[in-house]
């Protein structure tokens, strides 16, 4: 059955001959009779493949036979017509400008150097010529089999009288099979739904190559095709991971995992043991390989002859380098996608990987600088430099990418800035991570003007912008944009004391924006975008870190649809919202679910002058709490769905009246960090604890040093614990029976 997909891969080659990018820059001079062949052969085979598929276990595997030989001409092609895509590319960079300084190298010692136009074309016309000759023999084979064309079926379209449709069997929408198979082509790599893991979408035509994505991945998921889909935050406690979206998981169901595998076959492999893998590569044509662990090497045999046909080369280890060495032996690769974390260095020179689509060093630690003729790379669509913390600098060309659609740089704490002209990669869709540096050949503000930016980004630096540049940033427009993080890193140079408020009040976002973080901002006061409510009316988390010079704070009563609200250094915040701020008819923070307040000095009370119990506000749908040195503060929310709740404080104020509350009997988790050595715990007879998990660090009030009774009945008391942790206990002597 891995014979499906030559259709697709046939249509591919068509497009791909007929490139605008290619005529352009008429690297297929001398070659056009070769072209018009294959232009006029291609549908005739794409009219009569179906047919085809359908008697190939027929004529004694003769057709079976034939579309295999299909299939491998149909990759040949490919890599041909990419190799003209890429020239066409070079060349228009050098028209830009770009003259690496490798590649002169190159050409300077070169007999015949390697981009002269006649070279290219003597070349490349011998490669075409063999492509069109197998593509003949082919089209004479196909003759002797008497397949029929394929005839479009007529649809009958049955006329809808009224305006609503009877059922949804009556909706017609168009039909993505063709897509399904391919995305099928690059899921069957994964492993069954044992393991969470994610996939691949490789080079398309579409102009909205995203937005299909998505849309196709949501309908397989809605058919089960993916199945226990949900996300994961990454708001967690590793501080090297900064992603501000978070990020979504899921299985494939073994049913699927089995077809996809049989309509792709031995072509996608996941190499989970060495010991069957050169009898694998000697059967079956292998271009896309998955290997989950460091110690599975690839044989040198497989990299030096099998190499060039490999589409596909992930490695998934985050536990210890992964061994490359072998890589360096390959003197060429047809690589589309390439995943290498904990390497030290880019194992495969650039020049080597001039078909990459994708390339993932994330997590690699070691990595300092990339290469600068990465640059050269120009059919990069995704370069994914994510919490590679130690990554100064990127390649200063890197303006020439201008296939470049998603740069994420996320969690590199040690950039510097950003490479100049950056605005001038007109596709990016995604870059998550843009630091303003100060030196005049770094990419200031204004060129995220240009770009069309969707999803996060995290500006950083911001101390280094004038009101001007964060005005011609134009942040107000890219609208689909749903993550923002704003961030100073230093003083302010300026003479004018109300700077910071400007500079911040020019980076006003639209009014979709789902998640804001505003990190050390040493203004006093907040702009007014930030309490209009027609500006982050559709908010679903804030983050307010570090703002240490500002006095007046937004009402967060207002924010509606509020799920997160991180607190963080506010030394000047006394309360979430004032009383007057309050309307009794209408529920405070009805839909908040995270709270997290963490060193805020003055922070007394959740409503200001709240007062009397009856007045005191009820949180319905928060479930998690994290409250750390808040020394003013003596109450927890009234919150009846509560199930996580992290306390850390010096004095026991919040910790001994919760252990004596209602709110034990709801809890599912408690962490609590309390280094008052003179409190007496007293337990809440009446209800039983319902924690399965408790961590305890310091908090000696837990374990008097003689035996009690009411000690013994403290630990009856947790008798649904599944997970204890106890940390820096210095009077624990014995453990209860």
């Amino acid at each position: 059955m891995a014979v499906y997909l030559v259709g697709p891969l046939l249509s591919k080659v068509l497009e791909k001959a007929s490139s605008f990018l290619v005529d352009m820059y008429k690297v297929m001079d001398g070659m056009e009779d070769q072209r018009e062949t294959l232009e006029s052969l291609l549908p005739a085979i794409l009219d009569v493949i179906q047919d085809a598929e359908e008697k190939k276990n027929h004529r004694s595997g003769l057709v079976c036979a034939w579309l295999k030989s299909l299939k491998k001409v149909s990759y040949e092609a490919i890599d041909v017509f990419d190799e003209f895509k890429y020239e066409s590319l070079r060349r228009e960079a050098k028209k830009k400008g770009h003259h690496n300084h490798t590649m002169l190298v190159m050409d300077s010692v070169s007999l015949f150097p390697c981009r002269n136009p006649i070279v290219f074309r003597y070349r490349m016309g011998k490669k075409l010529r063999k492509i069109v000759e197998k593509i003949k023999e082919l089209v004479l084979e196909m003759n002797s089999f008497g397949l029929v064309c394929q005839e479009e079926t007529p649809k009958q379209w049955r006329k809808i009288d009224p305006i609503m449709v009877d059922s949804d069997k009556d909706i017609v929408s168009r039909s993505r099979d063709e897509e399904k198979r391919r995305l099928s082509r690059y899921c069957s790599i994964k492993q069954t739904a044992r393991t969470s893991q994610s996939f691949l979408l490789l080079e398309r035509g579409e102009d909205h190559l995203e937005t299909v994505a998505e849309n196709i991945f949501k309908e397989l998921a809605w058919r089960s095709f993916f199945q226990d889909v949900k996300k994961i935050s990454q708001r967690g406690e590793n501080v090297y991971r900064r992603q501000l979206r978070d990020r979504t998981t899921c299985k494939m169901h073994d049913l699927m995992h089995d077809i996809s595998q049989s309509v792709m076959g031995k072509e996608c492999v996941s190499i989970i043991c060495s010991s069957n893998f050169r009898n694998l590569m000697l059967e079956h044509p292998l271009y896309h390989v998955f290997i989950p662990y460091t110690s599975i090497a690839l044989p040198d045999d497989f990299m030096g002859n099998e190499a060039p046909a490999l589409r596909t080369l992930l490695f998934r280890e985050y536990y210890g380098n992964v061994s490359t060495s072998h890589l360096f032996k390959c003197n060429y690769l047809q690589l589309r996608a390439l995943e290498l974390p904990r390497v030290e260095e880019l194992p495969i020179r650039p020049r080597h990987l001039q078909h990459l689509r994708y390339l993932n060093l994330s997590d690699n630690s070691n990595i300092h600088e990339l290469p600068a003729d990465i640059s050269t790379m120009y059919n990069l669509q995704t370069l994914n430099l994510s919490d590679c913390y130690n990554l100064v600098r990127l390649p200063k060309d890197m303006k020439y990418m201008t296939s470049l659609r998603h740069l994420y740089t996320n969690g590199c704490s040690k950039l510097k800035c950003m490479p100049p002209d950056l605005g001038q990669l007109t596709s990016l869709q995604t870059l998550t991570y843009f630091i303003v540096g100060t030196s005049t050949s770094c990419s200031t503000l204004r060129e995220v003007h240009s770009l069309n930016l969707s999803g996060e980004l995290e500006l950083c630096g911001l101390e280094n912008v004038s009101q001007e540049q964060a005005k011609a940033a134009n942040l107000g427009r890219k609208e689909k944009l749903t993550h923002l993080s704003l961030e100073w890193n230093g003083e302010y140079h300026a003479e004018e004391p109300d700077y910071p408020e400007k500079v911040l009040d020019a980076l006003k976002p639209h009014h979709g924006l789902h998640m804001l973080k505003v990190v050390s901002y040493k203004g006093t006061n907040f702009p007014t975008w930030m309490t209009d409510l027609s500006v982050l009316e559709n908010l679903t988390e804030l983050h307010l870190e570090g703002c240490i010079m500002c006095e007046e704070f937004p009402q967060f009563i207002h924010f509606k649809f509020l799920q997160v609200l991180y607190l963080i250094k506010l030394d000047k915040l006394q309360s979430l919202c004032c009383e007057e701020a309050r309307d009794g008819k209408v529920q405070i923070f009805p839909a908040l679910k995270e709270v997290k307040l963490i060193d805020l000095e003055r922070f007394e009370s959740w409503v200001e002058t709240e007062g009397k119990q009856e007045n005191k506000p009820t949180f319905p749908l928060l479930e998690e709490v994290e409250i750390s040195n808040c020394p003013k503060l003596t109450s927890l929310p009234k919150a009846p769905k509560l199930k996580v709740l992290k306390l850390n404080e010096n004095k026991a104020e919040l910790s001994l009246p919760l252990l004596k509350s209602r709110y034990m009997s709801q809890l599912s988790k408690l962490k609590l960090d309390v280094l008052d050595k003179e409190a007496i715990l007293q337990l809440d007879q009446i209800h039983e604890s319902s924690l399965s998990n408790m961590e305890l660090r310091h908090c000696n009030f837990f374990f008097p040093t003689i035996p009690s009774e009411p000690i013994i009945g403290i630990w009856k008391w947790f008798r649904q614990l599944v997970y204890l942790e106890i940390n820096s206990s210095d009077v624990l002597i014995y453990w209860p029976e």
